[in-house]
């Protein structure tokens, strides 16, 4: 049962690299290039049609929310991904302590 209990710690070793890489990824996840903030003048002046109102108006916010919004939701897929496999490490190193005491 030793040689069980040594391989189980090498699964658990290899699993928790893999999940370390997956916390890895998540944290490194960059955000949009450019997210625009306008400010209340700049909003009233899209939807009044002024001159000096900005380019694309508000739709500039509302994109800039949408790729934030997609980062978000990269980033929580993997450490969704990296939580499943940090459970799968402390499953792998109870079995090869069980084991190891036999």
């Amino acid at each position: 049962m030793k040689y069980m209990a040594i391989a189980l710690q090498f699964a658990a070793a290899f699993t928790g690299l893999g999940a370390a890489y997956q916390w890895y990824k998540a944290s490194a996840i960059a955000l949009p290039g450019r997210l625009t903030v306008e400010t209340p003048e700049q909003v009233t002046a899209a939807f009044s049609g002024a001159p000096d109102a900005p380019p694309g108006g508000v739709h500039l916010t509302v994109n800039s929310i949408v790729e934030l919004h997609a980062c978000l939701v990269a980033a929580t897929s993997l450490n969704k991904s990296a939580a499943f496999w940090t459970g799968a490490v402390v499953a792998l190193t109870a079995l090869a302590e069980v084991f190891s005491t036999w």
